[in-house]
């Protein structure tokens, strides 16, 4: 082999080696401010349990672990709770848990998903409120039979979600996004995952992982809470189409071995919320995983990242409380924050 050959195999492997310490690059966004909430109430027992939070016309849509029922009713004014539904049980109205919820702003229907059992339960707020009995029903959905992750309803059927298929054998295995017409019928699938090693696939993107979509279902963006990968997506036509992927933070779960409690990944998305121009999440970027297990002062993913699109950090909102789950309205972002006794409120920040 000629001198000429090894050099070239050398630099090869050096630029191979370069591309991948280099494919994370810190956000860096346009603008980067400092506000702080107005917190709205006090008196509000919400529980630590929250699963999610929505605004709805004059009314706070709040999903948690409450006696009085998984949905729960606030008005915007006044801040009490007018309405619950679906109590906790094994009835075939109530349910044991909730994986993710979908909220239709134009008709008020909500949609409620249980992953380890498999519940589907859809729930009418504006019968909620003039609490009729009929607000709560079954949803039923067509889908494959297999175990369902998570899907979320677009305007001629439901886009599927599965976690990783980390062994797969066949073609006829559930791949990562599949879309249905209302006939069941899959119009399309995409099967990519960011350039990741593939023991990290299970540990970044399973249940739980923050999903956005538009309005219109036309647009959704995914990212990861441990590290910071965000990617976004258009359906259009008969094609799942990939705008665009941003490594922000790796994680370094693969090198902890079973003490994950030492990792130095930074925390990254926990929420998100979406509309046609924007991508609005609740992150951290500062943090990393193994603070969790110390300090119990700090602040954690108190910051609120607007990006577009294309992926593109646009500002980055630093707050005074750590945040839960946020609901954009407009120019108001509304959250559930964590208060000093643990508990949580609601709040308001102007963009």
């Amino acid at each position: 082999m000629t001198r000429k050959v090894v050099c070239c195999i050398l630099l090869t492997m050096l630029l191979a080696g370069c591309g991948k310490s280099t494919r994370y690059h810190e956000p860096k966004f346009e603008v980067n401010e400092r506000k702080n909430f107005e917190v709205l109430t006090n008196h509000l027992d919400l529980y630590k349990v929250i699963y999610d939070f929505h605004v709805y016309e004059n009314v706070f849509v709040i999903v948690n672990f409450n006696p009085n029922g998984f949905v729960n009713i606030y008005d915007r004014e006044r801040f009490e709770l007018i309405a619950s539904a679906v109590p906790r049980g094994n009835g075939p109205l109530e349910m044991t848990g909730c994986t993710w919820t979908y909220l239709n702003k134009k008709d008020g229907k909500l949609v409620l998903f249980d992953a380890p059992t498999q519940k589907t339960l859809l729930v009418d707020i504006n019968k909620l409120i003039e609490n009729e009995s009929n607000c709560v029903e079954k949803y039923v959905i067509k889908l494959p039979r297999k175990r369902r992750e998570a899907f979320y309803p677009i305007k001629d059927g439901w886009v599927l979600m599965n976690r990783p298929q980390i062994n797969r054998t066949s073609e006829n295995e559930l791949a990562r996004f599949m879309v249905f017409n209302k006939d069941s019928t899959l119009i399309c699938k995409y099967d990519g995952f960011p350039d990741i090693p593939e023991n990290l696939l299970a540990s970044l993107y399973v249940l739980n992982h923050p999903i956005a979509f538009t309005s219109d279902g036309s647009r959704f963006a995914i990212g990861t809470e441990n590290g910071a990968i965000l990617e976004t997506f258009e359906i259009s036509g008969n094609s799942i189409i990939p705008l665009s992927t941003k490594y922000f933070y790796e994680c370094d779960f693969d090198n902890c071995g079973s003490d994950l409690s030492a990792s130095k990944t930074i925390l990254g998305i926990i929420d998100f919320e979406a509309d046609v121009h924007r991508i609005y999440g609740i992150v951290d970027f500062e943090n990393r995983y193994c603070d969790y297990f110390g300090s119990t002062e700090k602040l954690f993913h108190n910051k609120i990242a607007i990006f577009d699109w294309k992926g593109r950090p646009l500002r980055l909102i630093n707050t005074d409380h750590t945040i839960t789950k946020i609901a954009v309205d407009r120019d108001i972002v509304y959250a559930l924050v964590k208060m000093e006794d643990g508990g949580r409120q609601i709040a308001q920040l102007y963009l």
